[in-house]
């Protein structure tokens, strides 16, 4: 027998057993493959039963009268088996064999999303606005970045992209990064590729494969492409960028630990593989709040409105406004300041920006700038600042404070740039009382515009209405000398609180959004 297995203690008496008209029949239940006993095995037959026991074997005493009949053999998971009385008389020894049963449930196929390839980061761009970054030499090493938010279930990378504005000849060195975030800020790499060498530079997208690297990465972290060094080429590489949203970027230069936040973001994305249901990252445009047809300019402004959480629950409060210049560019950078866990400020933002950006980087100078430009200088249109502060304080000012709950005695001035020497003008012009605004926030203003006038005038004039100044520059913009002198000309005027901070390794472009952060920081509160 299979297995070796013994049978013990069965024997099947034939003959009835005398003076009790009874068959008795003895034997073992075993599985029909493995051989081994059944226990538990239900045998019955002609309204007799018993069970088996551990060791499979079974005793079943039967009247005389079920010569005739059939013993039934049934478990749970095994096919019943039928064996006649007179079958079972006649075999020695007995053993029943019970085959199991294979039950066959409905096919359940699992399907599993078909996995695709989605964008994270900034991946729309206008096709009729271009604008690249100016703020790095030709032969500099520097690396930018931006913020990626990939969810919380992990992704495969598949690739990281970057949009060049035109062609060059020569091709380029990168290196691509990953770097973990802390408190919002790059910290330790994730993960760092070897250096892409020889890339050629051609107008579009330019793609570097990562598929094979085999990265998953989830969560929030930025995503790096350094720029390579090399002092052969003939000129830099012209990379977009895109102006407004509420993407994070982030730069910096050769040997700098420090990372800086650029006034613009960089169409930069990754592409990663993923469930067809997970959303693609997005930066819509901040949409104006409503246009403004101004008299005094001759020309459409549109204005751009962010209010404070609390504004619609608290009635009875009335807010300070911020007025922010060059608003396609800086709006949510300085809303997101002002609502930040660093800088919470329950105020209003009043952003004041044209159509859109390529409008108003032809038209701010215009706005921004009095007297008119020398001829030299080859700016086509300037010195509209007079007209500009009179939209300002005689059209603007007085509709917000009509549409909303103001509160007239802290408006505060920010620009950059032009923008910043019209907040430096729109200070000379505070005669009279009280004060239009309160404070004003100047980030590397252009003060050389119409060599000097801006500093002649502080020089003829002492306006009396009293403000709080925060005055910044970039120390790799030059000109030190010239801005350290200003700034010693407007601390002279009592009427004045003047900060100052000269930006260390920062230029022209780089000081904006760190003046904007640390001014709105350290302006007076009441």
């Amino acid at each position: 027998m299979r297995n070796g297995w013994i049978l013990f203690g069965m024997s099947l008496l034939l003959a009835p057993l005398l003076g009790m008209g009874q068959v008795v029949l003895s034997g073992a239940i075993v599985d029909a493959e493995q051989a081994k006993p059944l226990p538990h095995v239900h045998v019955v037959a002609s309204g007799r039963g018993t069970y088996s026991l551990r060791d499979g074997s079974f005793t079943l005493s039967l009247p005389s009268s079920a010569r005739l009949d059939s013993l039934s053999f049934s478990l749970v998971g095994y096919h019943t088996r039928r064996v006649s009385v007179q079958q079972l008389r006649q075999a020695t020894p007995i053993l029943i064999t019970l085959t199991e049963q294979t039950t066959l449930l409905p096919s359940l196929v699992v399907k599993r999303p078909k996995l695709v390839e989605k964008k994270f980061g900034i991946h729309h761009r206008s096709p009729l606005i271009h604008f690249t970054d100016g703020m790095f030499a030709k032969a500099s090493t520097f690396e930018i970045g931006q913020l990626i938010h990939l969810g919380k279930s992990p992704a495969q990378l598949t690739s990281l992209q970057l949009y060049l504005a035109e062609s060059r000849p020569e091709p380029a060195r990168f290196r691509i990064r990953m770097y973990r975030l802390e408190q919002g800020q790059p910290t330790t790499p994730l993960w760092e590729s070897p250096v892409f060498e020889q890339v050629p530079i051609h107008q579009g997208w330019l793609r570097f494969d990562l598929e094979d690297n085999n990265l998953f990465l989830k969560g929030s972290f930025l995503a790096t492409l350094e720029f390579l060094s090399d002092a052969t080429v003939t000129r830099p590489i012209a990379y977009e960028i895109k102006l407004g949203g509420r993407s994070k970027s982030f730069y910096r230069r050769k040997g700098s630990s420090t990372w800086n936040t650029p006034p613009h973001h960089y169409c930069l994305f990754v592409t990663a593989r993923m469930d067809p249901s997970r959303p693609e990252e997005e930066d819509p445009e901040t949409l104006p709040s409503f246009s403004m047809v101004s008299r005094a300019v001759s020309d459409t402004f549109q204005l751009f409105i962010r209010l404070p959480e609390e504004y619609h629950s608290n009635p009875h409060r009335f807010y300070p406004v911020r007025y922010v210049l060059d608003a396609n560019a800086y709006l949510d950078q300085v809303g997101d300041m002002s609502s930040s866990k660093k800088n919470p400020c329950q105020c209003i933002i009043a952003g004041i920006g044209y159509k859109d950006a390529y409008v108003m980087d032809s038209l701010r100078v215009r706005d921004y700038t009095f007297p008119a430009a020398p001829a030299a200088d080859s700016l086509a249109i300037s010195g509209g600042g007079e007209r500009f502060y009179s939209f300002i304080t005689t059209e603007l000012i007085p509709e917000i404070d009509r549409r909303y709950r103001t509160d007239t005695t802290q408006r505060t001035l920010l620009g950059h740039s032009f923008g910043g020497y019209f907040t430096l003008y729109a200070l000379l012009r505070q005669h009279a009382l009280p004060p239009v605004f309160h404070t004003f926030i100047a980030a590397s203003p252009s003060i050389s515009y119409a060599r000097g006038d801006l500093t002649q005038q502080f020089q003829r004039i002492h306006p009396t209405s009293k403000a709080w100044v925060y005055i910044t520059w970039g120390e790799a913009e030059g000109s030190i000398r010239e801005w350290d002198d200003f700034t010693q000309l407007l601390k002279i005027n009592p009427s004045y609180q003047v900060h100052s901070k000269l930006y260390k390794d920062l230029d022209h472009l780089g000081t904006a959004v760190p003046s904007f952060q640390e001014g709105l920081q350290r302006m007076p509160k009441k």
